[in-house]
């Protein structure tokens, strides 16, 4: 029996291996040995609770993902919502990017696509805040418009520190080295447009949105990350900076999740650059107009 696993684990590590490279030949070579239980090897996982399919889709590797689900003895359900060891399936790493990849999942006659999108790992998010905070538009859309999505349920979600995809994609346009605002907060425009504004939030709304502004706005100084751990007092472990703001050059983008914030309740950041101010000035002498 030891001697029995030990082959398990050689070729479970070598299977993953050819899936994390997309190379279907060599999966198809070692799918062949009729002395392999192959519905083992295709289950067998890495430390990190990953099986070769999960290394394909974080890949993007649609064909070698579509034969790891189609071989005879593949259980694709199982494949499909199998989790790591923090919960991720296979759907969040194809979520990062690779949107022919989430299409497959979402699409395979085996798939509970409703399942898979409203599943949770263990930090509490779902598969939508991959892209959210890698900042790919077509991803996001591609698992909020399916059919099988509850779009504003899956908006509302809160991890374990009570952020939504919301905060994960200010979080993105304020620490990405993307020179134009509008490209950056093309994710944050691509979701607020998704949320129905209240006439009458509530505080927990209220709070919700003003994190958002206050990721949006502000962003630790790369420069003194290293200072965090030293239990320094927050002022004095990373010095804040404006990331969206230092220019003061209109930008629609930019300056329309601002309005939109602020129409779903967010208060203003108690530090503003001339920036921000100016296009808060400009919301609320619209709001004034008859």
């Amino acid at each position: 029996m030891q001697e029995e696993a030990v082959q398990l684990e050689e070729r479970g590590t070598a299977l993953r291996e050819a899936a994390a490279e997309g190379d279907v030949a060599a999966m198809r070579s070692m799918l062949r040995d009729p002395c392999t239980d192959l519905a083992a090897l295709l289950m067998h996982t890495d430390m990190g609770g990953r099986t070769a399919f999960m290394l394909a889709a974080k890949g993007g590797y649609v064909e070698a993902m579509r034969f790891l689900l189609d071989h005879p003895s593949a259980n694709a359900a199982a494949m499909m919502m199998h989790p790591g060891n923090y919960g991720p399936i296979a759907l969040f790493l194809a979520a990062e990017g690779h949107v022919d990849a989430v299409r497959l999942l979402l699409d395979h006659p085996s798939a509970d696509a409703a399942a898979m999108i409203m599943h949770t790992g263990t930090y509490g998010g779902t598969a939508l805040s991959m892209p959210a905070l890698g900042g790919h538009v077509h991803a996001m859309r591609l698992l909020l418009d399916h059919p099988d999505t509850d779009p504003a349920a899956m908006l509302a979600v809160r991890d374990n520190h009570g952020c939504s995809v919301l905060v994960a994609a200010a979080q993105f346009a304020a620490k990405s080295n993307d020179c134009c605002p509008g490209h950056r907060c093309a994710p944050l425009l691509f979701l607020l447009r998704r949320v129905a504004a209240d006439p009458q939030p509530s505080d927990a709304q209220r709070a919700h949105t003003t994190r958002v502004m206050e990721a949006l706005c502000w962003v630790y100084d790369e420069d003194k990350q290293g200072e965090m751990d030293n239990g320094d007092e927050e002022d004095e472990r990373g010095e804040k900076k404006l990331s969206l703001f230092d220019d003061d050059q209109p930008d629609d983008v930019r300056d329309e999740c601002i309005r939109l914030l602020l129409e779903h309740g967010a208060f203003a950041v108690p530090y503003t650059s001339p920036v921000m101010s100016r296009i808060i000035c400009k919301v609320f002498a619209m709001a004034r107009v008859p």
